[in-house]
């Protein structure tokens, strides 16, 4: 099992597993759904939409596949990638709540968000490669952006990377406060509902 998401109710568990494959799980009895991904190479973050119904994965390839839950059709192949001969590395993938967006993070360091209905970027915010950082290791080199979190009901994102976590205004991609605040490098965060 490479990662895995839970509806908000706690019925349906959702795995992607190395072998490329999606597993729908429902928890009250035990029935298992088995869906294609559409990656090449293994899943490393899966999220799942507000409503239950849609997730997205990312993978060691571009692109970020949005799917449907109901029937295992990808909705969209999102390709993050401007140059053609190099696979954007997604690390971290959400949905923003209650919208067709979608942030991400990636092995470059860098996060963005994502209009899912026109595949097209609506912001960058770059500057999470540069956010203080009390040093630089390999390890964080290769692991990127670790968590990317909307906070409900307002208008502001958590960025992690090595040892910072780092808060951002959404709608303009301005950086509102950072924290360097583990002797370890921020593994996976998440938002308090």
């Amino acid at each position: 099992i490479n990662c895995s998401a839970l509806s908000k109710d706690g019925n349906t568990l959702i795995v992607a597993a190395a072998d490329k494959k999606i597993y729908i799980t429902d928890l009250l009895n035990g029935n298992q759904t088995v869906f294609a991904s559409g990656h090449k190479q293994n899943i490393g973050d899966i999220a799942l939409s507000d409503d239950g119904n849609e997730i997205l994965t990312a993978a060691y390839d571009d692109p970020i596949i949005w799917m449907s839950l109901k029937d295992g059709k990808i909705l969209r192949n999102l390709v993050t990638s401007t140059n053609p001969k190099y696979n954007n590395v997604i690390t971290k993938v959400s949905f923003l709540p209650g919208q067709k967006q979608v942030l991400i993070g990636d092995r470059d360091m860098d996060a963005s968000l994502w209009d899912l209905t026109t595949g097209k970027q609506i912001r960058s915010f770059k500057s999470v490669y540069n956010l203080p950082s009390s040093y630089s290791s390999m390890a964080s080199i290769l692991t990127g952006i670790t968590a990317v979190n909307p906070i409900p009901n307002s208008n502001e994102v958590w960025l992690a990377r090595e040892k910072t976590i780092a808060r951002y205004d959404i709608r303009t991609g301005s950086l509102k406060k950072s924290i360097i605040a583990h002797d370890g490098d921020v593994e996976t965060a998440c938002v308090s509902q």
